[in-house]
This record gives C-alpha cells, sequence and structure tokens, in this order.
C-alpha cells in the first residue's frame, strides 16, 4: 500500500510544495508541474525509506513499513505547514474550481 510506505505522503508533501512555493515555469501547464513535483516527492520518499529498511541483510519487512510510517507522518507534518503559512487563494488556482 503507497500510503503505508510513505509513497502517497511524500507526493502529496512534494505537490504542496510546488503549489504554495516554486511557481510553475509556463503557467499554462501548471497541472503537470504539479505531477511531476509529485512524482519527484514519490521517488524521494521510495529513497528514503529504502535507505532507511535496508542493512546487511537485506531488507527488513518490519523496518521497511515503520520507515514508511515515519516518513508519512514526516510528510504529513509538512503538509499541515504549508497549508497553514500559504494564502488560500494561491492553493485555490490549483483546484478544479479555478477561475482562468
Amino acid at each position: 500500500d503507497p500510503g503505508l510506505i510513505g509513497i502517497a505522503g511524500g507526493a502529496a508533501a512534494a505537490a504542496a510544495v510546488s503549489m504554495a512555493i516554486v511557481p510553475p515555469l509556463v503557467p499554462a501547464l501548471a497541472s503537470v508541474w504539479v505531477a511531476l513535483w509529485a512524482f519527484g516527492g514519490a521517488l524521494l520518499s521510495v529513497w528514503t525509506v529504502l535507505r532507511f529498511a535496508n542493512s546487511a541483510q537485506g531488507v527488513s519487512v518490519a523496518t521497511l513499513i515503520l520507515a514508511g510510517v515515519a516518513i508519512n507522518a514526516f510528510t504529513g507534518t509538512i503538509i499541515g505547514a504549508i497549508s497553514y503559512v500559504a494564502s488560500p487563494n494561491h492553493l485555490l488556482d490549483y483546484g478544479q474550481f479555478s477561475r482562468r
């Protein structure tokens, strides 16, 4: 499950960062910009979880799940901080009810 091992959290945190902090290079492709950041965040969280779970004996499933839960909690904190700091109007520009 991607939510259990932190992949979904990493993707969501990177998407939140891209919407709140990093403006798209081409405003017409804002949804593609967010998707690219989400993919990069998912890759980064997979790499981080595998680095934590890897040992000399190999990858432990229990450590993999625990690392994923920790990454998921950390990315949830990032999303909460971004949604607290970012202006609501800026975040709504990326929603489906955008006024573009």
